[in-house]
């Protein structure tokens, strides 16, 4: 018993840090103090709203973690091609979103219909290697595109002027 009420007391503990650092995180980082302590408190709870709803559905942790897994596939590659000077933000950024466009497309063209493209993202069915392949490739790929497209139009910009 001394167990579990020692378990309960560390998650309530992180789950304080946590919301205490999105709060901070929206009055200073995401509004440039134009939103008070107050209010970014308030943002917080909604945001917690939802998260708590996907808690009581009762998901497993490992189908949740296959998630996160494939978001981060999803954005690996632009964001470490953002770090460098010649790929601008828009690129990366472009990249990103084209990721998960390329697993809907992926799981849209195994399945057959757009809505099980979309279900790809969850992973239903556990993991899916091509939704892996999909979001690595297409991400990577656009951002290259991208990139490439802004530094030509850059360097047209700097000539003309």
């Amino acid at each position: 018993a001394l167990v579990v009420v020692l378990a309960v007391a560390l998650v309530a503990s992180s789950v304080d840090t946590l919301q205490n650092a999105l709060a901070a995180l929206i009055s200073v980082d995401l509004s440039g103090k134009r939103i008070g302590l107050a209010g970014a408190r308030g943002l917080t709870i909604l945001l917690t709203i939802p998260a708590a709803a996907i808690a009581a559905e009762g998901l497993s942790v490992l189908r949740l973690f296959l998630v996160a897994d494939l978001l981060a596939a999803t954005i690996a590659i632009p964001v470490f091609l953002g770090l460098w000077v010649r790929v601008p933000a828009g690129a990366a950024i472009g990249g990103a979103v084209a990721g998960l466009v390329s697993v809907v497309v992926a799981g849209w063209l195994d399945e057959g219909s757009l809505g099980e493209g979309f279900r790809l993202l969850t992973l239903p069915a556990g993991p899916a290697f091509n939704a892996f392949v999909a979001a690595i490739v297409g991400s990577g790929l656009v951002t290259a595109v991208l990139a490439g497209a802004f530094g030509s139009a850059q360097k047209a910009f700097t000539k003309s002027s």
